[in-house]
């Protein structure tokens, strides 16, 4: 009874002043109007009532709706760095550094993996420097054998003692097999 009085006022189709259809609820009268009753809206001045099911209750939300996220996904470190600094003693096959890139450049007695893993190719200790590579400054990382020592060569880089033997060494070799074969043209 409460709907009909309610929407007695209701009705665009009869015109202003046309008398007013009276509308009833059926089963749904005696009971409270927000259990039994599903939808009651105004559209364009015509009424509309859909009744719930005989016996059922209605179910309204109770949380508002949680939008969607676009973020919310990461995947684990890649544990790069670091790993034998500088004076440590490491055999070969120790990895000294994991990169991405070559950030720190290989230098004496270490190899230069595919990923850019430098590793020790002799036991020693790990030595870093600093030079100069292309107008900008890089990390060069070396393995020192027991007994060598760094010193400064003639570009003054610091190098090991045994590095600059070995290329004085083959320097003197190759200068030798030249002079031998200007020598050998000669005759």
């Amino acid at each position: 009874r409460q709907c009909a009085r309610a929407l007695s006022g209701v009705g665009a189709a009869f015109g202003r002043n046309a008398p007013r259809p009276a509308l009833r609820a059926t089963g749904a009268a005696s009971a409270p109007i927000g259990s039994r009753l599903a939808l009651l809206a105004r559209l364009d001045g015509v009424a509309l009532m859909t009744p719930a099911a005989p016996g059922t209750q209605l179910r309204f939300a109770s949380k508002k709706a949680g939008g969607t996220s676009k973020n919310g996904r990461d995947s684990p470190g890649k544990r790069l760095g670091v790993k034998k600094f500088g004076g440590e003693r490491v055999i070969p096959g120790n990895i000294i550094i994991r990169q991405r890139g070559t950030k720190w450049r290989p230098g004496n007695n270490v190899g230069l993996g595919k990923d850019h893993t430098i590793f020790a190719l002799v036991e020693g200790n790990v030595y870093f420097t600093k030079t100069h590579i292309r107008g900008r400054r890089r990390t060069i990382c070396h393995v020192l054998e027991q007994g060598d020592e760094l010193v400064v060569d003639a570009a003054g880089n610091k190098v090991a003692k045994s590095v600059l033997a070995a290329e004085a060494a083959a320097a003197a070799k190759q200068a030798a097999d030249a002079g031998s074969a200007r020598a050998a043209s000669a005759l």
